[in-house]
């Protein structure tokens, strides 16, 4: 991430090259454009992290679930209850995430 605010300064300093100095309005907005940028993209890759940790213990806890079927039939539909109200869990955990 740290490439990017090089990049930007670098245009920033491309642009003074040419007119000698940038006014401060441009500079500015590169500088907010680019923390704006930033803060987007750790957005995303938290929510990413969400919706990983979610898929991943909802595969395990589904499988965690056909085994303890196999050997408790007559707990089913309460083990199947549990691990739909988790899978449920995570989708409104992620659909909620950031707001």
């Amino acid at each position: 991430m740290s490439n990017l605010m090089h990049q930007t300064r670098g245009n920033v300093d491309a642009v003074r090259g040419r007119s000698r100095r940038a006014p401060r309005h441009v500079v500015d907005r590169v500088d907010r454009e680019a923390y704006e940028g930033l803060v987007a993209s750790a957005r995303i890759q938290s929510a990413a992290y969400v919706a990983h940790t979610a898929l991943t213990s909802v595969a395990l806890l589904s499988g965690e679930e056909a085994r303890l079927i196999q050997q408790c039939p007559l707990a089913e539909p309460r083990l199947r209850v549990l691990v739909d109200h988790f899978a449920g869990l995570c989708a409104y955990e992620l659909a909620t995430f950031g707001r």
